[in-house]
């Protein structure tokens, strides 16, 4: 059992996990004993009176400031979200998902039972089971666990981060030898039909490793010891990140933002973008090689209108055409440019 809290793209998904045997290898209905233990988790928690017990909450206070202030050791996650943050401004999707350290340490255990008992009787609640169980028995408990949650399910659309006139820069320092590298981009796509487009785009620009930025601004150019993007499909975000010797700064912002017209102009063969497809088919596949991986799967399509079965998604990528991204890559937009460097490169520029 454990208890984990996801940003799932504008949403913010506390969890609980259990893992369990098949029932038909135990003594009882190990998944009737799993729902009565969440059950007994969620609508009767550990309380003094209308408010969590304040040893508890002063315990899972520091935990949590200790997972904020955590990001700092790993500086390429540490600059991704910096950079996320000021890409984002006011909207709370540029908050970490463990939340912010001055709340969390002015938040009151009667606070946090309101907040808690808010979730109960206004938000969806999501199950996903996998594995060998009996589906009828499982609908069956999903169904009697849901009744008891005041959410409607209705998704909203989330907002998309819009785009700037001209583009921010920002440069922080650290104690640090490799400087990191996080370029974001709008694109004015969210979730919808054009969104398996928007996916082969970033595979083409750097999201698998036969991608623009893998194999020229890392291979050929030599500039970066990593270099990558990822795509977001809720809030209609490309983000690019690269690890760099401090003095090659210039030199790579340009460089990726010399891949991004090539993919704008269409300058990519037939070779690069197949091969895209053929990743993006093959890591949906994979989904289903792990439990893991198959909740994962169903947890971020359950966020949409509709939800789309692994055959369907892999017909959706094998669909999209050389023209759709075109018409796409026209709207991309540099949105901020975030330089997290050593001390002394920065201060002898």
């Amino acid at each position: 059992l454990d208890g984990i809290v996801q940003k799932r793209g504008a949403h913010l998904m506390p969890s609980l996990v259990f893992d369990f045997v098949s029932s038909k290898y135990a003594d009882s209905d190990q998944m009737q004993n799993a729902f009565s233990l969440a059950e007994e988790l969620v609508f009767r928690p550990l309380t003094d009176g209308e408010k969590f017990k304040w040893d508890v909450v002063e315990t899972e206070r520091e935990n949590t400031i200790r997972n904020i202030r955590s990001v700092i050791n790993d500086k390429r996650q540490y600059a991704f979200e910096k950079c996320l943050q000021y890409t984002c401004g006011d909207d709370p999707y540029g908050k970490s998902a463990y939340g912010d350290i001055d709340i969390c340490r002015k938040i009151t255990p009667s606070q946090l039972y309101e907040h808690y008992k808010y979730i109960i009787n206004n938000c969806k609640a999501n199950i996903i089971i996998a594995g060998d169980f009996d589906k009828d028995i499982a609908r069956k408990l999903c169904a009697s666990f849901s009744e008891k949650i005041g959410g409607t399910g209705e998704i909203i659309e989330p907002s998309l981060i819009k785009s700037r006139k001209e583009p921010q820069y920002i440069q922080e320092t650290s104690d640090i030898t490799q400087g990191k590298l996080v370029m974001s981009f709008t694109t004015d796509v969210g979730e919808g039909e054009n969104a398996c487009a928007e996916s082969v785009l970033n595979g083409i620009f750097g999201g698998t490793v036969s991608s623009k930025l893998f194999s020229v601004v890392r291979e050929k150019m030599s500039l970066c010891y990593y270099a990558s993007s990822r795509y977001d499909k809720a809030k209609g975000l490309i983000i690019a990140q690269c690890g760099i010797n401090c003095e090659n700064y210039q030199k790579t912002v340009d460089a990726v933002l010399s891949q991004l017209k090539a993919v704008q102009n269409g300058d990519y063969t037939d070779e690069e973008f197949e091969n895209t497809v053929s990743s993006l088919v093959a890591n949906t596949k994979m989904s289903a090689d792990s439990l893991y991986e198959m909740m994962a799967y169903y947890q971020a399509q359950s966020l949409r209108e509709k939800i789309y079965e692994p055959f369907e998604m892999i017909k959706k990528y094998r669909d999209v055409t050389r023209g759709q991204i075109s018409d796409i890559a026209k709207l991309i937009t540099l949105n901020t440019v975030y330089f997290l460097c050593g001390e002394k490169e920065i201060s002898n520029e």
